[in-house]
């Protein structure tokens, strides 16, 4: 599910379900901000200003509202994850 895209937005955003990483027995519900860095749930739920942070080190001509504006798109990437029913965190 996209939650950006280039044409609307600096970022292109969506969310990414990985069903086939190594030593991990559930499916990793991935935020992917497209060629530049991806985030799980679980790092985005635990330290979201933490992941911007590495966003700005790595994109740095993003202004500090476009910054604001991908914390909108992590936000609603946290209430899908938990929202809607499928494989989920921590478990299929």
């Amino acid at each position: 599910m996209a939650y950006s895209r280039w044409l609307q937005s600096r970022w292109y955003t969506y969310w990414l379900c990985q069903d086939n990483v190594p030593n991990l027995e559930f499916y990793e519900e991935v935020f992917v901000i497209c060629s530049l860095i991806s985030f799980t749930f679980e790092e985005l739920f635990e330290n979201m200003d933490a992941c911007l942070d590495k966003v700005r080190r790595a994109d740095q001509e993003a202004t500090n509202e476009e910054i604001e504006e991908l914390r909108g798109y992590m936000n609603q990437f946290l209430e899908d994850v938990v929202r809607i029913p499928g494989p989920m965190v921590g478990g299929v």
